[in-house]
């Protein structure tokens, strides 16, 4: 959505707590379960070459929507690997402007449009993070799947499955704004003019200044992307980030187990055991997940 729509999306006024504690939730996303699940996977990927046409085909679609490659990595999951750090390096810069360039109570009408920028990279940081995980899990289902094979281990909801499938594009995209090096990411946020963005001045402010200028990182062209629900609806903050703290945990343990049973497929060897723990632990992500989703559309609901 253009800029201005996302401005008249937000709340009427939010505490900048809610903005901290999301930015911290995101960087220990990354830096406890994006990064290791990633070094696994890409260290896996470059031996075992992905098989399914699964992810041949959202690895196609991620890089036909990615501006640039950090180097020639193998695959899919090396190249984002690499672009990791930097990624929560900007994250942390932008968590040091929130700390000091907010008030305590943010007012939507008040908002410049740097600050404005800061609300929606947040929201972005926070769905790269989200979607990393639910990447993986796909990946290393699909690739079980290769050559036949049933079991409750294999599954993913068709929610879950949609999601992925759907957002590779919106991902690739927010990874090539954000993830790019420090300094041109510095310069681009410095870069946004100091002028308020509200209903009085959309005619104005959109009669000098192009939205690119207002909008750097092109989030208004994301098609389908909806941010963190906690800047736009009366959402229950703390239960909300509870629970997708949570659901997160699990996922990078899933993760963990799925890459072990993915190895013992290739030495032509299975565990029960470890089937049933994957299914359990799945079946607790997806009931996390559903609830998080009930309590969003409570929220919208009002």
């Amino acid at each position: 959505m253009k800029i201005f729509d996302f401005v008249k999306s937000l709340l009427p006024s939010f505490e900048k707590n809610r903005i901290i504690e999301d930015v911290r939730i995101t960087i220990s996303e990354l830096e406890n379960n994006a990064v290791s699940s990633y070094s696994s996977a890409a260290d896996y990927f470059n031996i075992t070459k992905p098989k399914s046409p699964e992810i041949k085909s959202l690895s196609d679609d991620f890089y036909r929507n990615l501006s640039d490659r950090v180097g020639k990595q193998p695959t899919m999951f090396a190249d984002i690997y690499k672009r990791l750090p930097v990624l929560i390096e900007n994250l942390k810069f932008i968590q040091k402007l929130v700390e000091t360039e907010f008030e305590k109570d943010i007012l939507r009408d008040g908002l410049t449009a740097r600050k404005v920028i800061l609300v929606r990279a947040v929201e972005s940081f926070g769905f790269i993070s989200g979607y990393l995980l639910d990447l993986l899990n796909y990946a290393y289902v699909k690739e079980m799947a290769v050559g036949g094979g049933s079991g409750e281990y294999f599954e993913l909801s068709i929610v879950k499955i949609k999601e992925v499938e759907t957002g590779i594009t919106n991902f690739a995209k927010l990874l090539s704004e954000y993830a790019i090096k420090p300094e041109a990411f510095k310069a681009m946020i410095g870069d946004v003019p100091a002028v308020v963005l509200n209903e009085r001045t959309e005619d104005s402010v959109s009669g000098v200044y192009k939205e690119a200028v207002l909008d750097p990182f092109n989030t208004g062209h994301m098609s389908g992307f909806r941010g963190n629900p906690y800047y736009h609806v009366g959402l229950m903050v703390a239960e909300w980030q509870a629970g997708r703290y949570k659901a997160n945990k699990d996922k990078k343990k899933v993760l963990e187990l799925r890459l072990l049973q993915l190895r013992l497929k290739n030495e032509k060897k299975s565990d029960p055991k470890l089937e049933q723990e994957i299914t359990y632990i799945q079946s607790r992500v997806d009931k996390l997940e559903r609830e998080l989703k009930r309590v969003e559309e409570d929220a919208r609901r009002g």
